[in-house]
């Protein structure tokens, strides 16, 4: 039910254009705006793609569904109607003013599971990718110097003592994720 406008008296969701690529297919994979669809709430994606929210993009709409545009305190200059929530598909707060949202009635929502589990994920392969020289590797095995691979065995991460700087929700995850390899952390 991608429509071009908001239905006139039905709640309408706004989606940033920063979800698609230049071919319009959505980056993120499925974020499910077919369960949209399936409860009849009409949504459309916003009609610039920019590193800021502004009204043009965001008057008249129930919620917006975003990933990296900022909304600010001009996100919501000469706006008339403006977004019940703004539901940020990422953590931090770091691009939204809350400070606006509030002056003008809008809840902000974030998905902190969302980045959790892939960020943790992502910080165990580089720290098993440089722990076990995965790059010089796999550049021996491209250019058919493998009888080379003495000189770059690695360290391995079992038994190893790990330090974080913080222990957010990613860092706790992360922690989990090294159990199996008997470290200290």
């Amino acid at each position: 039910m991608t429509s071009s406008q908001p239905a006139e008296g039905r709640f309408t969701v706004g989606v940033s254009r920063d979800f698609r690529d230049a071919d319009g297919h959505n980056v993120w994979g499925d974020i499910r705006l077919s369960e949209l669809d399936a409860a009849g709430i009409p949504w459309h994606y916003l009609p610039r793609d920019t590193g800021e929210l502004l009204a043009p993009d965001i008057d008249g709409l129930d919620a917006v569904l975003f990933a990296g545009p900022a909304v600010t305190a001009r996100t919501f200059d000469g706006v008339t109607r403006p977004p019940l929530l703004f539901a940020r598909f990422g953590v931090g707060y770091d691009a939204v003013d809350l400070d606006a949202c509030t002056r003008h009635g809008a809840l902000v929502t974030i998905t902190p599971d969302g980045a959790r589990r892939p960020v943790a994920t992502a910080a165990l392969t580089m720290l098993l990718a440089v722990l076990h020289n995965v790059t010089a590797k796999d550049r021996l095995v491209r250019q058919g110097r493998w009888s080379e691979r003495e000189q770059w065995m690695g360290l391995g991460l079992t038994g190893r003592r790990i330090g974080l700087l913080g222990l957010g929700n990613t860092a706790r995850d992360l922690v989990g994720l090294l159990r199996p390899f008997d470290t200290e952390v």
